[in-house]
């Protein structure tokens, strides 16, 4: 139990830049990145249907950039703590619903067009083909392809809501903790942890009331989001 905790504390640390969450944010990210490979997959399956339908190839370049951007979240949150820099993820968070809001709005509206706009050309042993602008393509695959462009932009629809939802949410906890002093990198953090783990007892020797205490030699204890730091103020030339 004692060594769980030792390790708890450790994981603590190391994390000390990081932007305190909910514990459901993460469930939304793995849930996010979930829909971004689905929506990045029925796109691809339009574009290799229908080629002359742009505005997938701006959902299949949305989803794959989401993915990645995810990834690099969940690696930095759990494996590596140090390359975590909350200014890219809060870039992130104000690119996602820019992105999405056109690509499945774009989308929806174009299949909504040429399925209007399609009528039957010619009827060759029941192989039903039609025509739209020039292009000519049969009937049944455009009813599958229409099927997961609806698929897709249902889905991409569920996932600008989330991104929007995780955007709100990331903004607030991360003024409020820059406004309780947080850093971005944990290198600006002044002076090193004095909490010491004591076995005995099984806590964090970390009792110290909030605000600075001065100490010998003019030295400054103080403590920020629940660790304590020493500084020594500069000499005076």
């Amino acid at each position: 139990m004692a060594d769980h905790e030792q390790k708890s504390f450790e994981r603590q640390q190391r994390r000390v830049h990081h932007v305190p969450l909910p514990k459901w944010f993460v469930g939304v990210r793995i849930a996010q990145i979930v829909l971004a490979i689905l929506c990045a997959g029925l796109a691809a399956y339009v574009t290799k249907n229908l080629p002359w339908l742009e505005t997938s190839d701006l959902m299949v370049f949305t989803g794959f950039c989401t993915a990645v951007a995810i990834l690099y979240f969940i690696l930095t949150t759990f494996f590596f703590p140090a390359l975590y820099i909350y200014w890219i993820v809060l870039l992130f968070e104000i690119l996602f619903p820019l992105f999405w809001a056109p690509a499945f709005l774009a989308l929806a509206f174009e299949i909504a067009i040429v399925t209007e706009a399609t009528h039957v050309a010619t009827e060759v042993e029941d192989d039903i083909t039609a025509k739209y602008l020039g292009h000519e393509f049969s009937i049944d695959l455009f009813k599958h392809t229409k099927l997961a462009g609806d698929a897709a932009c249902v889905l991409a629809a569920i996932l600008f809501i989330l991104c929007c939802m995780n955007f709100v949410t990331f903004s607030l906890r991360l003024r409020r903790f820059r406004k309780d002093g947080g850093k971005c990198f944990k290198a600006r953090y002044k002076g090193s942890p004095q909490t010491v783990y004591n076995p005995a007892t099984g806590d964090m020797e970390k009792q110290v009331q909030m605000g600075t205490q001065p100490m010998e030699g003019g030295i400054n204890e103080y403590q920020k989001n629940g660790v304590i730091y020493t500084e020594t103020p500069e000499l005076q030339m």
